[in-house]
């Protein structure tokens, strides 16, 4: 049993290293010369970025372990190992540094899954991955990841799983990937502008029909240009079936949700999102041949149906408003209880306001939509009932709804995290801010720059098995 620890630079280089942890003891640097397996750049390989893209330690198909990453951005700077494409590339590279493991005949210890996709004056990059174990058997069967151009790329790495050598094996993995699947086109509704990709995706499966959810909000944080609020094309947060077909969908073929009213209730800001209802259930218990319920709304995902019936789109900017605030997202979702968690960021230039603020963003995992019941304790009494809904005008007539999103107080929003507080759920975000935040009409509590807010849970808490001892 060892233990390997990989790593990247983000925006200090262009390489991903690779350090022998079991024994954990790096005091000198001897000790740390001696543990390091190996460390990949732009020297390797040309295409290598700037190491934005976090490493996965995966076993594959081949019978052996490594590190998978996405190349990350401006491979194509100006330096003495410039990439000649400018394209968004996959790499897999062995955990052990013996070029006889993976290369083959080639010599190299690390392949390549080029997606063609980029130039040299306007490079391509890909962002970090989510590596998915379809059958529960601890082996990578397919790699998801988006690039800088709005594409989400499916990678499928089943080929020869028991009858090749390694060196077939990774031969079928280049021919099955040349190119890989391009899954989806994020585009902003209305232009047509590109929307990057860069956080990995959240994947989980499909609650009704094969296939797989695979969950990503849109937006860059990279850039001079990026940290502004206006002139910013509208970022969107997705929710796309793969349905196994490797068919390129768009997002003509999703259904689309809305922020539909933004709430200010004292220091607070609140969202209220597009209703959505469950197709397979059926408070009448009557159902269609296809298994759905006629009691579902007009705008209800019809799943398979050529019209609207591969997910969901929800553009980060309130119905009827002029300007979307530069919203986008930077982090990976979260997905738990059937339903999918964002958080967003809007930054600001201003030095005085922790490079920004954002939001938290809770919907219906399946349908994109708000959620019947309460699923947050706005009012901080530790229930989850009507007390914690808001009366809106929707269509002209008064609803009161539950609520979808709420303003966090920390800066820029790290990705959220789940605990278990009381018996019940708690959402803990952090941020830039180191702020205390914490005010009596808040339904949050933050302290240095923590936020937190209670989440209803659909699954129960405290201890979860026992040992019985005669």
């Amino acid at each position: 049993m060892r233990s390997v620890l990989a790593g990247g630079f983000n925006a200090g280089g262009q390489g991903i290293y690779a350090i022998d942890v079991t024994d954990p003891d790096l005091t000198t640097s001897n000790k740390l010369k001696e543990k390091m397996l190996w460390e990949f750049s732009d020297y390797e390989d040309k295409d290598m970025g700037y190491s934005f893209s976090e490493p996965n330690i995966v076993r594959m198909h081949h019978g052996r372990w490594a590190a998978i990453f996405g190349n990350g951005y401006n491979n194509s700077q100006p330096d003495d190992f410039t990439s000649t494409t400018g394209h968004a590339v996959l790499f897999i590279h062995e955990l052990e540094n013996a070029k006889s493991l993976l290369g083959g005949n080639t010599g190299d210890t690390y392949l390549k899954l080029d997606t063609g996709v980029g130039e040299v004056d306007t490079p391509n990059g890909l962002a970090s991955v989510a590596p998915v174990d379809i059958n529960s058997d601890n082996i990578t069967d397919y790699v998801y990841a988006g690039d800088l151009r709005g594409n989400l790329w499916k990678f499928d790495l089943t080929a020869c799983q028991t009858s090749c050598t390694p060196q077939q094996t990774l031969d079928k993995w280049q021919t099955a990937n040349n190119p890989p699947t391009l899954l989806f086109k994020s585009e902003e509704s209305g232009t047509n502008a590109s929307q990057a990709i860069t956080v990995r995706p959240e994947v989980g499966r499909h609650r009704s029909k094969p296939g797989l959810m695979i969950y990503f909000g849109t937006g860059k944080y990279l850039e001079a240009t990026d940290n502004t609020r206006s002139n910013q094309v509208t970022q969107t947060l997705y929710g796309i079936w793969d349905d196994g077909s490797n068919t390129t969908l768009t997002r003509s073929k999703l259904q689309e949700r809305k922020i539909l009213k933004e709430i200010t209730d004292g220091n607070k800001t609140f969202r209220v999102i597009s209703a959505s209802s469950d197709p397979t259930q059926s408070k009448s218990g009557l159902y269609d041949q296809a298994g759905y319920s006629p009691e579902h709304d007009d705008d209800t995902i019809i799943w398979g149906d050529v019209d609207r019936g591969y997910g969901w789109a929800l553009d980060l900017k309130v119905d009827g408003s002029t300007s979307n605030q530069g919203e986008r997202v930077i982090n990976r979702a979260r997905l738990k209880d059937g339903r999918i968690i964002f958080s967003s960021m809007l930054p600001t230039n201003n030095v005085c306001d922790a490079g920004g603020d954002g939001y938290l963003i809770e919907v219906d995992a399946m349908q994109g939509g708000r959620n019947n019941e309460s699923i947050y304790d706005i009012n901080g009494d530790g229930q989850f009932n009507d007390s914690d809904k808001k009366t809106v005008t929707i269509n002209g007539e008064q609803e009161l709804v539950s609520i979808s999103g709420v303003k966090l107080n920390v800066g820029i929003p790290a990705p959220p995290s789940i605990v278990g507080v009381n018996g019940s759920d708690a959402v803990l975000v952090s941020g830039t801010s180191t702020t205390d935040a914490q005010d009596s009409s808040s339904p949050a509590e933050a302290n240095n720059g923590v936020e937190q807010i209670g989440r209803k849970s659909s699954q129960p808490l405290g201890r979860q098995s026992w040992r019985q001892s005669y």
